[in-house]
């Protein structure tokens, strides 16, 4: 139904609550399951050690993995904007965190702002990357 002047007006309105809805529900499913998956591997990878070397690998093995897991749930399901819905879904779910758990210096906090950034950018990548794998029939026509 590409032609919306046929639509009457709860018509439109319903098309653009399922719109909205869409891209926040998704982005919100995608960015806790970014976080569950994050922590619970965390949780299972800290348990082989806290030497500096261990604990950066460890780490960046989770922000990949939250990434994918986040980037897969939003580019299969939104209908527009895959990238955006992802990065920004990971970015609100972890700021609460991030008001939590900041302790330190400036050091420790910058690292600790890294984590969800590096997250979202891996989100967003996937996210596009399996948008564009979706049928055409799928996405919206102004999508390349």
């Amino acid at each position: 139904m590409s032609d919306t002047d046929e639509l009457t007006a709860l018509d439109r309105t319903t098309l653009r609550f399922w719109r909205a809805s869409n891209l926040l529900g998704w982005s919100a499913i995608g960015a806790v399951a970014a976080v569950v998956t994050f922590a619970l591997m965390a949780r299972t990878l800290l348990v082989f050690g806290i030497q500096p070397m261990i604990t950066f690998a460890i780490f960046a093995m989770c922000v990949i993995a939250a990434g994918v897991v986040d980037g897969v749930v939003v580019g299969n399901h939104v209908y527009r904007s895959p990238g955006w819905a992802a990065a920004l879904g990971v970015l609100v779910a972890a700021t609460p965190l991030l008001v939590v758990i900041a302790v330190g210096g400036p050091v420790e906090i910058l690292i600790e702002l890294a984590i969800p950034i590096a997250t979202a950018l891996v989100a967003a990548i996937v996210a596009r990357n399996r948008f564009r794998l979706r049928p055409r029939a799928l996405r919206l026509p102004s999508t390349r």
